[in-house]
């Protein structure tokens, strides 16, 4: 088998990453860019009222309401997977027991010495656990199902789900994928990285010892009791047999994991420029006066002119034309307000 796998699994986990980052940066550009108010208004401190007005515009909303959305989905989905992820963990691992000669020979020749839990149960399991320090549990029925070469090949693959944090990634994985549950390409990027990664660690563990143990090792699992865990939710690396990973196996022929279609690709686009387009529009159409005006309101200089010294007024608000006139530009307003605290309160 060829180990071209493990240098290209990570990279629908990468682009699903890259996809995250440049969807949030750019609705959070366009809504600082509608909202964010100029120095006159920090300066007047009415900074706060003007960017919850703009903000108010549906044009920025739908932007804004995407963003705490997609934010909230990932945060749900993470927290969902860790807490039903030390949930199956502790329910799991309470049968913990001592490894035994055989299986402490095998798992220090697969470099997993003092990293492998073997818990009393009759079902054939075994999985990568931990974010920081990924351990290996592995059940007693599936010890005794396999032979030497078998088990090797096994914990092989589950070694390389710990050298390269696979349970981290796949936390990761699942709750950037989430966050971005409208855009069908977040979902395929996020399915082409778990095959991938299975792919990678299948060819791990065929290098030392070919591809048979692994094969017969994961036809053996077929035919014996699994435990049926929550699909979808789990920050594990789980050994489960698949037709892909078998058919690599069996047959010899390397099957790359599925990578987004077409179609996943034009939806997403649609739906990001869509988002983008219709908040564009929707700010165009309702602009309003320009932000610098909350500084100085040509009403709150008549409400109280007694306050405001002519001489520290601007030209365009002198007492001649008070109420009349528009409002003082964003300059006269800056240097008002330097010289003398006339910003209504």
């Amino acid at each position: 088998m060829s180990g071209r796998y493990r240098s290209r699994a990570d990279g629908p986990l990468l682009a699903l990453l890259g996809l995250s980052l440049a969807f949030v940066i750019a609705q959070g550009w366009f809504v600082a860019r509608q909202t964010l108010p100029y120095a006159p208004l920090v300066a007047c401190q009415t900074w706060l009222a003007t960017w919850l007005a703009r903000l108010t515009n549906l044009g920025v909303l739908l932007p804004a309401a995407t963003i705490a959305v997609s934010l909230l989905a990932a945060l749900l989905a993470l927290c969902h997977q860790v807490w039903v992820t030390r949930r199956v963990l502790r329910r799991t691992l309470a049968e913990v027991q001592p490894a035994g000669p055989r299986l402490t020979r095998i798992a220090a020749e697969a470099g997993l010495s003092g990293r492998v839990d073997r818990v009393s149960d009759s079902a054939a399991f075994t999985f990568c656990h931990g974010l920081w320090r990924p351990r290996v549990c592995i059940s007693d029925g599936l010890v005794e199902l396999l032979d030497d070469a078998e088990l090797l090949a096994v914990l092989d693959h589950e070694a390389h789900h710990g050298r390269h944090r696979d349970p981290l990634k796949i936390l990761l994985g699942r709750s950037l994928a989430s966050g971005l549950f409208f855009l069908p390409l977040a979902g395929a990027l996020r399915n082409a990285y778990l095959a991938g990664k299975e792919l990678s660690a299948d060819a791990a563990a065929c290098r030392r010892g070919g591809d048979l143990p692994l094969a017969s090792a994961l036809l053996k699992m077929l035919g014996a009791e699994r435990p049926v865990w929550p699909a979808g939710v789990l920050a594990i690396g789980a050994m489960s047999p698949t037709e892909a990973r078998l058919r690599q196996l069996v047959e010899r022929q390397p099957s790359a994991p599925s990578l987004p279609g077409p179609m996943d690709w034009v939806v997403s686009a649609a739906m990001a420029a869509g988002i983008l387009g219709f908040g564009q529009g929707a700010a165009l159409a309702a602009r309003v006066a320009p932000i610098h005006g909350a500084c100085a309101p040509a009403t709150a200089v008549v409400a109280s002119p007694a306050r405001l010294p002519s001489s520290s007024l601007p030209a365009a608000a002198s007492t001649e034309n008070l109420g009349f006139e528009p409002v003082p530009s964003m300059q006269d307003c800056l240097h008002a307000c330097q010289r003398q605290d006339w910003c209504p309160r």
